[in-house]
C-alpha cells in the first residue's frame, strides 16, 4: 500500500510539474510575441494622400478600406462593376432575342 501511494505521489508530482512547465514555456512565448509586436509593428499616425488632392491623418492599424469609409470616401466595389456587366450583358442578349423572333 505504501508503494502504491508514492507511485500516485510520484505521477501526480510529474503531471503537475508537467503542466507548470507547460504554462511557463507558454507565457513566455507569448510575452516574445508581444515584444516582437510592440518593436515591429509600426504605430501612432499615419498621413494618407488621396490623389495627391487630400491628405488625412488616421491612427495605424486600421484597414484602409475602413479608413476611407470612414472619411466619406467610397471606392466601387467589383461586385457592383461585375452585377452591371451581367445586367448590360442580358439587356444586349434580350434585345438580340427580340430582334432575331
Amino acid at each position: 500500500m505504501l508503494n502504491l501511494n508514492i507511485l500516485l505521489m510520484g505521477i501526480v508530482t510529474t503531471v503537475v510539474i508537467s503542466v507548470v512547465v507547460f504554462l511557463f514555456i507558454l507565457l513566455l512565448l507569448i510575452i516574445v510575441l508581444l515584444y516582437a509586436k510592440a518593436k515591429l509593428v509600426p504605430s501612432g499616425p499615419v498621413k494618407v494622400s488621396i490623389n495627391g488632392e487630400r491628405t488625412i491623418e488616421v491612427i495605424s492599424g486600421t484597414s484602409l478600406l475602413s479608413t476611407l469609409s470612414e472619411q466619406k470616401i467610397f471606392l466601387p466595389s467589383a461586385n457592383a462593376r461585375l452585377r452591371k456587366a451581367v445586367a448590360t450583358y442580358y439587356q444586349q442578349r434580350l434585345a438580340f432575342l427580340h430582334e432575331n423572333k
